[in-house]
């Protein structure tokens, strides 16, 4: 994530701006990049389907098939995938803040 960061804000990772970010700031920062390349993502992917589509249109239409299999994740779970990621147990406050949207 810092690295990210460094090249969004054109800082060196010893920077002091790195130093002042509570780790909330830093998690929204996170939410935020990732929403961003989700974004990013989901045109490029748009994009492709639209080019295949004239090349086989079946084969189009079977991935998108497919990808209505999807998987969720329980909120527990995705509570502890942040809290192996930070290194720590996350407060109720915590959890209640990210459980419902920041």
């Amino acid at each position: 994530m810092r690295w990210k960061l460094c090249k969004i804000y054109k800082r060196l990772p010893s920077d002091d701006f790195f130093k002042n970010i509570i780790p909330e700031e830093m998690m929204w920062l996170d939410a935020m990049v990732a929403e961003d390349e989700e974004e990013e993502f989901s045109r490029e992917k748009a994009f492709t389907e639209y080019l295949a589509y004239f090349i086989d249109p079946a084969a189009v239409k079977r991935v998108k098939d497919s990808e209505k299999n999807t998987v969720s994740v329980s909120n527990e779970d995705f509570i502890k995938t942040i809290e192996q990621m930070e290194g720590r147990v996350l407060s109720k406050e915590e959890r209640a803040s990210i459980l419902n949207g920041g």
